[in-house]
């Protein structure tokens, strides 16, 4: 039997404690520094990072992956050819915003 230690009750290493727990081959230990296991806590930490830090990472990624399909947008409604330097100003204008505005 081989021996598991997950370090952290948090919403991760419950996940990782229940993938094992079905498996006899291993026994699992999961060390927490709190006597109480609060996920509700962990939970808003969670989603304060998914909208500080994931989700603005997700936007941009979609703004890569479909420049072109945006740039001809904005061509064809508004006659007017969107310059990547322009873009990257303004992404980086409203990330320093709202990082400000978070915080």
């Amino acid at each position: 039997m081989k021996k598991v230690a997950i370090i952290g009750a948090g919403i991760s290493g419950l996940f990782i404690a229940n993938l094992f727990k079905n498996n006899s081959n291993y026994e699992i230990k999961i060390f927490e520094k709190d006597n109480l296991i609060n996920l509700k806590n962990k939970l808003i930490s969670l989603t304060y990072l998914m909208v500080k830090i994931v989700l603005p990472v997700i936007i941009l990624l979609l703004i890569v992956i479909f420049w072109k399909k945006i740039e001809d947008y904005f061509y064809q409604k508004f006659k007017f050819k969107i310059n990547y330097i322009i873009v990257t100003i303004s992404i980086i204008a409203l990330s320093i915003l709202g990082l400000l505005l978070y915080d």
